[in-house]
């Protein structure tokens, strides 16, 4: 009975003991100026300026529109496997690394290029991350459109995920643990030592 009780515990404290260590997920859209901002697709773009606009959700929904975050360059398609860089004191830094990046398609009369960079991202100094200091799993995807050759203007938008962090069991739960596990062992043990010493009864 003794160890069913203390098997139940260990398992309620564990199970309702885990803190999610700096815990967020949602996303935001930036508007940008690109450079160049005509042209093929395919070349190297330059987005400088970066700032959050109306497009928020999940943990980001209270982030103000305007937030800065800084400049990066995407390097001539396909850039697979290339590092990308931005970083703004308020808003943080994400470097990562290009998983996808679809070279310049067309569809009827318009062009596309879609990448993806997936890494980590440290938050910053703004006020809606206080408490939050880990890196964080997250992705920029841009989607990157154009007209025909008489309509060159480059298009792209940015969004932004943050993916959380893994939760993580806080300490107590650990000591807690181990003190549950090695009376189990020991109630264990001691039931095990009263069988063996336990005289058998033949019948005559």
């Amino acid at each position: 009975m003794r160890i069913f009780l203390l098997s139940a515990l260990l398992v309620s404290a564990v199970s309702n003991s885990i803190a999610f260590a700096d815990y967020m997920t949602g996303s935001v859209a930036f508007d940008s100026a690109k450079t160049p901002g005509t042209g093929s697709l395919n070349q190297s773009i330059t987005f400088s300026n970066l700032t959050s606009n109306a497009s928020r959700g999940g943990f980001f929904t209270n982030l103000p529109v305007g937030t800065a975050w800084g400049d990066f360059s995407l390097s001539t398609a396909p850039s697979t496997g290339s590092t990308i860089s931005v970083s703004n004191a308020d808003f943080g830094t994400f470097s990562g690394i290009v998983t996808t990046d679809s070279p310049e398609f067309q569809i009827s009369n318009s062009f596309f290029r879609f990448v993806t960079i997936a890494g980590t991202w440290t938050p910053g100094s703004n006020s809606l991350f206080n408490g939050f200091t880990s890196n964080h799993s997250a992705e920029l995807s841009i989607a990157f459109t154009r007209g025909n050759t008489y309509n060159p203007a480059l298009n792209g938008s940015i969004t932004f995920q943050s993916y959380g962090a893994a939760p993580v069991p806080e300490p107590s739960t650990f000591a807690f643990a181990g003190t549950a596990l090695g009376a189990l062992v020991w109630l264990r043990r001691r039931r095990n030592r009263s069988a063996d010493t336990t005289p058998c009864l033949e019948n005559n």
